[in-house]
């Protein structure tokens, strides 16, 4: 992609190049001016060779082309960090649930958050790169014109700084790229500090060793990559600085001691001309950093597979509701990809389940339920088997995307979003959200406006009812409900199995229920139980289905 961006935006590039490379001619024809002026005075000579209006038009040409084309290449480098993280948004909003499990959070989370901005970091230095570079050249063109033989002489100095700078350059892209793994390692363990937080905050042991067996290795082994990689720039920085007065040092020498015959007006213009070059080639050298960052951070974007940015359009397109009347699951098996030597599945599974219909999903931990119903929504893609609406083979003849569109589910490691959203992807109306509250007995815990709850800090039992909010206003035509009614009082779950369900079965919905509430049993019309990732009992009613 970034390679693309370059290619789409090179006439643009063009000419902000040519702009810099004219801003460098000016500033060296601002040089050759003084130079002339110093040398007419060495002589005894007080005429001006170049009118003082030439000497201002050269300072503005520096001065206005110098800004145009930074602004040109600032106005591109940031368009072009836009579109990679527009682009990047985009292939994680495309990918499946199952491939980001299979990335990993945190990798993402690190490409966002560091990768983005080292290749922001990166682009933003283009315009510095660029004028630097262009400057250094013509400067070094210009010292070959006036004196090819003294050039001979400082040229070696030159070629020993390129090849130290490429040196201490590859080593410290080494250093990077272990860094921007252990960065990586460093965000996972944010995610087990954030994921495992009860945990580590109830257990002192669990506490010290987070701290002092994980995080603190971790931290100075980024401690000393980052010192180290830092140590390599700054040594190159303060070598290229130094050689530039080592450089005019071997100009006046060997001008003195080796050339015969080296008017004292070229000297000056090597010593003005070298000394108009630190600038740039500090800044350079200085820019090193930035710019090894960009290739490591560039391999670590597309190291992460996910789904291509062009996909986005069918991920976010809008389905029509559907009124389907059966759904029929032929065979759904998956295996989870890992241990060779073991390797949990689930199925096959079949059902049928017809619209105004209640299925029970029981089992105990690790039975095969959240897998079964990850395949039931879509999240994940069965390795084998089929799932049919009213006989149209979903992911063939019906788009997956349009399948999901119609179901709302609430997992039992739900997250509730701030902004509710209606059946058309539109913010809720506040009216419609406030009678559900009310029905929900939340009304006087929290309001909405324009669709934006107020707060989401409640309880787990009462962020579980604004879950169940934001699934009546999405209306969707297959419910799935995860341990819905656990830490609810009973007063609640009595609603959730005797109104609530009953309701969703009046209006057609396919209602698909985790639970191991037996005493509600009776309410479903089916009840699939799991033992060990098998469907060990199918049947009508719930007479003899016990949650294990």
């Amino acid at each position: 992609m970034f390679k693309s961006l370059m290619f789409r935006f090179r006439w643009l590039i063009a000419l902000a190049a040519a702009l810099s490379a004219l801003s460098a001619l000016a500033g060296l024809a601002m040089l050759t001016m003084i130079t002339d002026i110093i040398s007419s005075f060495e002589k005894g000579q007080y005429s001006l060779t170049y009118p003082f209006s030439i000497f201002i038009i050269a300072v503005g040409m520096v001065l206005i082309l110098g800004i145009a084309s930074q602004y040109i290449l600032i106005k591109l480098s940031s368009t072009v960090v836009y579109e990679i993280q527009q682009n990047l948004l985009k292939r994680i909003l495309s990918s499946s649930y199952e491939n980001i499990e299979r990335v990993g959070g945190h990798r993402i989370i690190a490409a966002l958050e560091r990768d983005v901005g080292a290749l922001a970091n990166g682009l933003l230095a283009i315009p510095t790169l660029t004028f630097s570079s262009i400057t250094l050249l013509l400067g070094v063109a210009y010292l070959v014109y006036i004196s090819p033989s003294l050039f001979l002489l400082v040229l070696v100095a030159m070629i020993a700084l390129i090849v130290l700078a490429s040196c201490l350059l590859r080593y410290a892209r080494k250093h990077q790229e272990v860094l921007r793994e252990h960065i990586d390692s460093f965000y996972s363990n944010m995610q087990v500090l954030t994921n495992g937080g009860k945990e580590i905050g109830v257990n002192s042991y669990r506490r010290k060793h987070f701290f002092s067996d994980v995080m603190l290795p971790l931290f100075d082994r980024i401690r000393l990559r980052t010192v180290k990689s830092q140590l390599l720039i700054i040594s190159l920085e303060n070598f290229s600085t130094t050689l530039v007065y080592f450089l005019i040092g071997v100009v006046v020498y060997a001008a003195q001691f080796v050339l015969d015959g080296v008017d004292s007006s070229i000297i000056v213009t090597f010593v003005l001309v070298v000394l108009y070059m630190v600038t740039p080639l500090t800044q350079l050298v200085g820019m090193g950093e930035q710019v090894i960052a960009v290739p490591v951070s560039l391999r670590k974007v597309a190291s992460l597979e996910l789904a291509a940015a062009s996909n986005f359009s069918l991920a976010v397109g809008k389905s029509e509701s559907a009124e389907w009347n059966r759904l029929v699951i032929k065979n759904i098996q998956y295996r989870y990809k890992g241990n060779v030597e073991y390797s949990f599945s689930v199925g096959p599974v079949s059902a049928e389940i017809n619209s105004g219909e209640v299925v029970f999903v029981t089992g105990g931990n690790g039975s095969g339920k959240s897998t079964f119903i990850k395949m039931l929504v879509g999240l994940y893609m069965p390795d084998s088997g089929d799932v049919y609406v009213d006989g149209v083979h979903v992911g063939k003849e019906l788009a997956l995307t349009s399948y999901m569109q119609n179901i709302s589910v609430i997992f039992s490691d739900f997250f509730v979003f701030e902004q509710v959203l209606d059946s058309n992807g539109d913010h809720a109306d506040d009216r419609d959200v406030a009678s559900h509250l009310r029905k929900l007995k939340l009304n006087g815990k929290l309001t909405s406006l324009d669709g934006k709850l107020s707060s989401v800090n409640l309880s787990m039992g009462q962020k579980k009812r604004l879950a169940l909010l934001q699934s009546y206003m999405e209306d969707a035509r297959i419910c799935v409900f995860d341990e819905l009614a656990s830490d609810q009082d009973p007063g609640f779950k009595r609603y959730f199995y005797r109104e609530l369900i009953p309701e969703l079965k009046k209006a057609g919905k396919f209602v698909v229920v985790v639970s191991h509430d037996e005493n509600y049993f009776s309410t479903a019309d089916q009840i699939l139980h799991f033992r060990d990732g098998q469907l060990c009992q199918f049947a009508d009613g719930c007479e003899g289905a016990g949650a294990v």
